[in-house]
């Protein structure tokens, strides 16, 4: 997938607030690509933006660790004309005890 096909699209993207640095950043890909990209939706989680991707409303760009999320309807593709900032994670959780979903995270995280 290039970021032509992700212009035609449309564009699925987290609010500017919630990562002003990163969403900056993508968008100025798109200009210096000479692309026109519209944000079709905002979304604050990637599970509510593979939920607008199957959908049909746009497309969004994730990190490589949503494709273990099976969403019917969506297709994961390498974006293959340029290459897209890779930004460091950090997750905080307690010891013990613990619910069972951050166990799954951890476990998502850890293997990526």
């Amino acid at each position: 997938m290039t970021l032509a096909d992700i212009a035609r699209h449309g564009l699925i993207m987290f609010p500017a607030a919630q990562g002003p640095a990163l969403h900056a950043h993508i968008m100025d890909t798109f200009t210096k690509a000479g692309l026109d990209v519209q944000i079709v939706q905002e979304a604050t989680r990637a599970l509510t933006m593979l939920s607008l991707v199957s959908a049909g409303l746009g497309a969004a760009l994730l990190p490589r660790s949503t494709q273990r999320l099976m969403f019917r309807g969506v297709r994961y593709a390498p974006i293959t004309d340029v290459s897209l900032p890779a930004w460091p994670l950090a997750v905080i959780t307690k010891r013990r005890p613990r619910p069972t979903i951050v166990d799954s995270v951890w476990k998502l995280l850890v293997q990526t």
